[in-house]
């Protein structure tokens, strides 16, 4: 990268914004915690949108560079996103010293001077799971990504040892910056409409993705003999295997289980300070956003012995086997007895100090080891 650098001592970051007005699951999550860390701490930035993206409340007018759009079919997005888009930026932008930031897996591999966020290698480890145009556009993208050699910046070292096992040329260039997480303040949670009376439960936050094996803990929770009641609350995306076992019975009033869907951030924090375990079954992840988010707002966690929950989450939280369904529920009946954590939630770092490492990463990228943590 040349040129005259910005005043923060680095290059002006633009931010593929594909992500902005789509439903949040974990990397939407990311991409928006990091672009209004970023935006907080005063790094000159400037978020790529399409001119019919709504703008989300949290975004200033100022930080978007409004692309030209050809309207709202999958089509014409991805003729924008992919051809558009670079083309723009290498013109409005050339001879400036800046860097595209795509933080949620892939971007247009015509970008230039292109960094990329990946969070996992999903598409190589379980493609099984993914329709075979998703998992063949992802291999596209990252195929190109390994012959342009892009920077690269991932939330685990298991995720980063994945990317060297399936792209070895990205490993040079791979580095791990975790996750951050912010407690949500008191008076900005409100319990969910959805959710009647005060029976005890479990929280599960996932989608309907196959990886999250929410099937398996649904049947789980049915083989459960307890003596008192209890209920498994599901947030996420809709699920069809819930409505399936639970019989249409999920309106929150006397099942065991409820599915709440799509819930708002203050909901969800209600839910996670209420529960008394947060539970995870995942067969694959990339880091376990919903680990840290659980813990730092004082619940217990209990999770497959995957290693991105074990670097996500350490000895905070409990460990269960894949398939070990008398394990899971052991444990699910130990925190029913212990009753909710009221003990000090662990430390773990906020969106914005992640932030400042990524920053700080921009202005002095190299070639680094696969897995270096910074």
């Amino acid at each position: 990268m040349r040129g005259k650098t910005m005043d923060m001592g680095g290059p002006l970051l633009l931010v593929n914004g594909s992500f902005v007005g789509r439903r949040v699951t974990g990397t939407q999550r990311y991409a928006i915690e990091m672009t209004r860390s970023l935006l907080a701490q005063g790094v000159p930035l400037r978020v790529l949108l399409l001119k019919d993206t709504p703008r989300p409340d949290w975004l200033p007018e100022a930080a978007c560079e409004w692309l030209p759009s050809l309207g709202q079919a999958r089509l014409a997005r991805f003729i924008v996103n992919g051809l558009i888009a670079p083309l723009w930026v290498a013109g409005k932008y050339r001879g400036r010293d800046y860097v595209v930031w795509s933080p949620c897996n892939v971007g247009s591999p015509l970008f230039p001077n292109h960094v990329v966020t990946i969070h996992d290698m999903t598409i190589r480890a379980g493609p099984e799971w993914f329709a075979r145009a998703f998992v063949g556009f992802y291999r596209v993208c990252f195929m190109a990504f390994s012959v342009q050699r892009v920077g690269v910046i991932t939330d685990s070292v298991f995720s980063a040892k994945e990317i060297a096992k399936y792209y070895p040329p990205l490993a040079r260039d791979t580095v791990v910056i975790r996750c951050g997480v912010d407690p949500v303040k008191a008076q900005t949670i409100s319990r969910p409409a959805g959710l009647a009376g005060d029976v005890p439960f479990v929280l599960s936050v996932a989608s309907k993705d196959p990886r999250k094996n929410l099937g398996w803990i649904l049947e789980s929770w049915r083989k459960r003999k307890a003596a008192y009641p209890s209920r498994l609350v599901l947030v996420g995306g809709g699920s069809e295997v819930f409505r399936r076992m639970n019989d249409g019975a999920s309106d929150g009033g006397g099942s065991d289980m409820v599915d709440l869907g799509y819930v708002s951030d203050a909901e969800l924090a209600w839910l996670y300070r209420h529960c008394h375990a947060v539970v995870m079954a995942s067969l694959y992840e990339g880091f376990g956003l919903p680990a840290t988010e659980a813990l730092v707002q004082g619940a217990r966690v209990i999770c497959s012995d995957i290693p991105p929950f074990r670097e996500a989450a350490g000895d905070a939280a409990r460990y269960f086997k894949l398939g070990d369904r008398a394990g899971f529920l052991a444990a699910v009946d130990e925190v029913f007895a212990l009753g909710r954590f009221t003990g000090e939630a662990p430390r773990l770092s906020t969106w914005a100090e992640v932030a400042k490492l990524f920053a700080d990463h921009l202005t002095k990228r190299g070639r680094v080891r696969a897995g270096r943590v910074i």
